[in-house]
């Protein structure tokens, strides 16, 4: 690997695998290197999983899918060399770029279900369809949409046409998948990808998923039942040949689902939209929506870390207030609701015992702090990335200063209207 090709920048990290930029010396041209640590390979059906996704990787072929380039096979690592896409994600770019039209969305579908049209049709589910495995292949006004991951991905042919596994996304999963994971012995097809871009597109027109719920059994329930409307005011402007697109894609029966080849065929995709009113409050939402997402990750890393799990452990209530509190900042921001002074009700934060008193007058000291710091707290540093806002809350609760506790809530709460 290293003789043909120059290894850079970082890109991103998994369970077992890095990323990054890989410069190949004989053209200069820049992609994207895949590096597996093989021994990291340790859970059940981990090595399946890259053995597929490797042979799928080498059967694809396809103007809107990454493309592998070359492969490199060492004793402890694999390096899988694959096209460099630098657009970003779908919905970062839909932010970046401005309002967009239907028309617009109805174009980026159509790339969309094109490659779905041929992954089917080469006997391949991706199984993990979901908006930060949409990338654009560059930054820009020009979209060229490209699928990767394929990590999830499933080669079906014969007896074999028919999975069992449950994987993929929660809010982006199909019914049949949940069905599957429930009752072992019911299996499903290629039409779960299909469930996935409906849900895709219905987040591209309206700003927000059709199925949402912080508990994990209440979203399952929801997408078992297909249960979702299409509310006003955000679905008024949208066309009937969306929403009738949509219908089709998030039937709960998937016999009854419409194929990637037939939503080509629909009006929506095949004729297009001549709608070309500007889509400003679906990317205000799509904005929110991308913010909760950020922030979400940031407490799930925080309160995985053993840095939190140890001062928890020693009964500092102070951190775990902070974090519930730029939690509860979140929900509201994402509820539209007036965030500085809102009431935070410890009978609803998480944690595994019951709040002791002290615990729950810190959490009215940082309630009232906070109201206090008003919004000049976060400053100009509310630009900073969502990680950083959450060293501060620990920076701040080391030093004591609740003012610092508050300012860097303020902060959180700036960062997710940015």
């Amino acid at each position: 690997m290293q003789k043909e090709f120059t290894i850079g920048a970082m890109l991103g990290t998994g369970n077992y695998a890095e990323v990054k930029v890989a410069t190949e010396k004989a053209t200069g041209v820049d992609f994207a290197v895949k590096i597996i640590d093989k021994a990291k390979l340790q859970e059940e059906g981990d090595e399946e999983l890259l053995e597929l996704e490797v042979a799928v990787l080498e059967k694809i072929d396809h103007p809107n899918i990454t493309k592998l380039h070359r492969i490199f096979d060492s004793k402890s690592k694999l390096y899988l060399v694959i096209e460099l896409v630098e657009g970003g994600e779908l919905l970062e770019w839909l932010i970046e770029h401005g309002a967009y039209t239907e028309s617009e969305a109805s174009g980026l579908f159509r790339q969309m279900a094109e490659a779905m049209e041929y992954l089917h049709g080469m006997g391949i589910a991706h199984r993990d369809l979901k908006p930060e495995n949409l990338l654009l292949a560059a930054p820009g006004a020009t979209a060229s949409i490209k699928i990767t991951d394929f990590g999830f991905a499933k080669l079906l042919n014969g007896d074999s046409s028919t999975m069992y596994t449950s994987c993929g996304t929660p809010e982006y999963v199909a019914p049949e998948v949940l069905r599957a994971k429930k009752e072992k012995h019911i299996g499903y097809g290629a039409e779960c990808d299909i469930w996935s871009l409906g849900v895709i597109l219905y987040i591209m027109l309206c700003g927000y998923p059709p199925f949402y719920e912080d508990s994990m059994p209440e979203l399952f329930r929801l997408i078992t039942k297909a249960k979702y409307s299409f509310p006003s005011p955000e679905w008024d402007d949208i066309s009937d040949d969306a929403k009738d697109l949509i219908r089709r894609m998030l039937q709960r029966d998937p016999e009854k689902r419409i194929t990637a080849a037939q939503c080509l065929e629909h009006p929506w995709v095949a004729s297009g939209t001549n709608r070309t009113v500007k889509l400003e409050a679906t990317q205000a939402r799509i904005r929110a929506f991308q913010a909760r997402k950020k922030f979400k990750r940031g407490v799930n890393t925080l309160i995985a870390g053993q840095r939190f799990k140890t001062l928890f452990t020693q009964h500092n209530a102070s951190v775990a207030v902070a974090v519930a509190a730029g939690a509860h900042l979140a929900q509201a921001a994402a509820d539209g609701a007036p965030t500085a002074g809102a009431p935070l009700d410890a009978s609803k934060i998480p944690h595994r015992r019951k709040p002791t008193d002290s615990f729950v007058r810190d959490l009215h000291t940082v309630e009232k702090r906070l109201a206090q710091a008003g919004p000049a707290a976060g400053g100009a540093a509310a630009a900073a990335d969502p990680q950083d806002a959450f060293d501060a809350l620990l920076a701040a609760e080391a030093s004591g200063d609740q003012a610092a506790v508050a300012a860097a809530l303020v902060l959180i709460n700036a960062r997710i209207h940015d």
